[in-house]
């Protein structure tokens, strides 16, 4: 078996590396085949390549010797059964799925109509505080570069760094792209990231401010971040704290306020100068609660597009394989060719031209 997994992993500074997602995904298409559990020159494992973003093939051994023993995966692919066509059940499941997602939209639009709390404007509380956010919160930025430099970073084993390219819509992504070795690590327990942080650029282009989750506790900062963390006495809670910075207004005062180098850099010092008014503690975690499922909504959607979008790979595999909607059968009403040989996709009742 011949594995093509170059569109995978992360690039580096040299080379691409895998995450553990993806050797998760290559070792669920290669384990089953060096166990025996289908035969070696079973479609099923194009499909299952296919479906996980990268693509497999089966050659034979004579196969082998006529392009001279060559190992490169680009030999091989397009022959054998690279591109089989979908067995009936790989549609059938992708069908099932949006019409799960389909019932996974209801439920937060019912929650959401029966809280009787819509999106309104109006006065607010009338006892709202304003403090510098100085004030609110132990303001720590990043190891300089010199205390952490590219020589003692890998890209596969040890603690995660968090760089401005890590974060994105709010979050800190998965899947670091440096890390540093555990005795490297202990010497640097004061740049170390507990839940409820805030992490903010300190140098780059600024990016919307992260919240830290229970999964990157422990992480470290780079020297390009700096780190809030709400003070206990504060009177503010982290995640409407959170959900402030991350209005456009307080976007734009970091910006602004970066220094006007080559490369924008924001100082703890002007950072703590950042005004941040706020309500009393109930009324923030009423706000936290609201954005909160307006959070879900959104991710309730998303969920239903992507699953919308899982059987375009098997189907794509269907016209690479040389098929023709018509060779696809109807899947008890789930999928049909439509008018004009359109595939039409029943979802959650909801007739679908694909």
């Amino acid at each position: 078996m011949f594995v093509d997994a170059q569109e995978l992993g992360v690039k580096g500074r040299r080379r691409r590396v895998l995450r553990d997602t993806d050797r998760d995904a290559i070792t669920a298409v290669v384990r089953p085949w060096l166990d025996g559990e289908q035969c070696p020159d079973g479609e099923e494992y194009a499909v299952r390549a296919l479906d996980r973003g990268f693509s497999a093939v089966v050659a034979a051994r004579a196969e082998v010797l006529g392009e001279e023993c060559s190992l490169r995966p680009a030999d091989y692919l397009g022959g054998g059964n690279y591109g089989a066509a979908p067995v009936a059940a790989q549609l059938r499941e992708a069908s099932d799925a949006a019409a799960r997602n389909t019932d996974m939209l209801r439920l937060p639009e019912q929650r959401a109509v029966g809280t009787n709390s819509g999106y309104r404007t109006g006065p607010g509380p009338s006892d709202w505080n304003e403090a510098v956010l100085e004030d609110l919160c132990e303001i720590q930025a990043g190891p300089s570069y010199t205390r952490i430099p590219a020589g003692e970073r890998t890209a596969d084993v040890g603690v995660p760094l968090v760089f401005p390219q890590d974060l994105a819509g709010g979050k800190i992504a998965d899947e670091p792209r440096d890390r540093v070795s555990w005795r490297t690590a202990e010497r640097f327990k004061k740049f170390e990231l507990l839940p409820n942080d805030i992490v903010c650029v300190r140098t780059g282009a600024q990016q919307q401010p992260a919240l830290v989750s229970g999964p990157q506790t422990g992480w470290l900062l780079s020297s390009n971040v700096t780190r809030l963390r709400v003070r206990a006495d504060a009177g503010i809670d982290p995640l409407y704290l959170h959900a402030y910075l991350g209005l456009r207004h307080a976007r734009e005062w970091m910006s602004h306020r970066a220094a006007a180098t080559a490369a924008p850099s924001l100082s703890s010092a002007a950072l703590g100068h950042l005004p941040v008014r706020y309500p009393t503690i109930g009324q923030q975690r009423r706000c936290v609660d609201l954005l909160g499922e307006l959070g879900r909504r959104v991710d309730a959607y998303a969920s239903y597009v992507a699953a919308l979008g899982r059987p375009r790979t098997p189907l794509t595999s269907v016209l690479r394989g040389g098929g023709t909607p018509e060779s696809v059968r109807s899947l008890d009403g789930e999928l049909t060719c439509g008018p004009a040989g359109g595939l039409v996709m029943s979802l959650g009742g909801v007739k679908a031209p694909g």
